[in-house]
Formats: structure tokens, C-alpha cells, sequence
């Protein structure tokens, strides 16, 4: 949402966004923080944050397509479309496959050498979690990318 839109609106109805917008940011990624802080320590707490705060971007954007609005019922949400669903005012571009092939070959790469890594000892123990980690999305997008060019 552009920053002229905020100041077009009531500011309570702008607060009421923004607050339950970041409590749905925030709470996940400390919930999640502090459950893992029980079991891990301070790498649980770390690793709970970073996940958290995952579902917690998740929630926020879900959150951010609605709108709070005043009605004669009181305050309600309102599908928000940043967008006009008019094809005409949509920007297309073309782009070559070429890219979406390279694409895969950067990330399977990235895969491949994530896992070689671990595997042969070169990465210390307390960053093998997160070198797999990114081995597996890296493989995974890799392997979606592929599902796509091929639809």
C-alpha cells in the first residue's frame, strides 16, 4: 500500500492495520522463539525465532490483503487488491527460458555443493543444520523450477 493511501483514511482504522499486522509478525516468531528456548537453549531460541518469523511473514502478508473499514455494524475487514484486475493496465514483460534454465543449474549447484560440503566435514558442526537447510530449499526450488518449464 502507498503512503498517500494511509493519510486518505481514518487513523484509527490505519493503527488497527498496522498493530494486527505486526502482532501477527511478531507473536508467532516469539512464541516459537521462547517454545524452543525450553528445548534448545539459546540455539533453540535462534532457530525458533527464524521460523516463527516465517509463519509470521506468512500470516502478516495474508493479513495485509484486508483492509479495516467502518460500516454501520462497526469496524469490519474488506478484501484490499493493490492491483486493477483490468489486463489492459497490468504491465506484461517477456523474458527468455534460457534464464529459468540457469536458473536451475545455480540452484542444483548450490544443492549439490551444500550437501558435498557436509558431508566431506568442510563445514563446522554448529553450521551443518543451516547448510542443509539451504541445500534443501536450493534442491527443492531446483526441482520445482524444472516442474514449471516443463508444464
Amino acid at each position: 500500500m502507498a503512503l498517500h493511501q494511509f493519510f486518505d483514511r481514518e487513523p484509527r482504522l490505519v493503527a488497527l492495520d498496522v498493530g494486527e499486522t505486526l502482532a501477527l509478525l511478531l507473536l508467532p516468531a516469539v512464541v516459537a522463539g521462547l517454545g524452543l528456548a525450553l528445548v534448545g537453549g539459546t540455539t533453540g531460541f535462534l532457530t525458533g525465532l527464524f521460523v516463527g518469523g516465517l509463519l509470521g511473514a506468512v500470516l502478516a502478508r495474508g493479513r495485509w490483503t484486508l483492509r479495516a473499514v467502518r460500516t454501520e455494524n462497526g469496524i469490519e475487514r474488506a478484501t484490499y487488491l493493490p492491483y486493477s484486475l483490468d489486463s489492459e493496465e497490468r504491465t506484461e514483460f517477456e523474458y527468455d527460458e534460457k534464464y529459468d534454465r540457469l536458473l536451475v543449474v545455480v540452484l542444483a549447484a548450490v544443492g549439490a555443493g551444500s550437501f558435498v560440503a557436509v558431508a566431506s566435514g568442510v563445514v563446522p558442526e554448529e553450521w551443518s543444520l543451516w547448510v542443509v537447510v539451504v541445500g534443501t530449499l536450493s534442491s527443492t526450488a531446483a526441482l520445482m523450477t524444472i516442474g514449471l518449464l516443463h508444464e
